[in-house]
């Protein structure tokens, strides 16, 4: 996951990155519809932050996660999760929120992560 540090995007470290991915897949397929879209949202930012896909989040397109492409996505995300006059056309709002928070947390535009980590 250090590719995206190379841009100077990534705020967060590491170690809570990977806590958190690793947390988020176990509750995937266990979790109700609105936190499962949720947590189906935060995987794709952050994946697409790590590198792992070119796949935007919120977008049917392929883009490397530069700095215009993580605003304009994050942009998106809250337009589509808050019903705003940019939304996403067939984008579910809580799946939008997910992306939202991946790219607001890990820009440190928000300093609360997008999920709480069991102690």
């Amino acid at each position: 996951m250090s590719a995206p540090a190379r841009w100077g995007l990534i705020q967060i470290s590491g170690q809570d990155w990977a806590l958190m991915d690793a947390y988020a897949r176990d509750l995937v397929s266990r979790a109700d519809e609105p936190t499962r879209l949720y947590l189906c949202g935060y995987t794709a930012a952050s994946e697409w932050l790590a590198g792992a896909t070119t796949r935007l989040p919120m977008q049917a397109a392929n883009a490397e996660p530069t700095l215009d492409a993580v605003e304009e996505e994050r942009h998106l995300a809250a337009d589509t999760a808050h019903g705003g006059p940019d939304a996403a056309r067939g984008v579910n709002r809580n799946y939008a929120h997910g992306v939202w928070r991946m790219l607001a947390w890990a820009t440190g535009i928000i300093a609360r992560p997008p999920l709480t980590l069991p102690i």
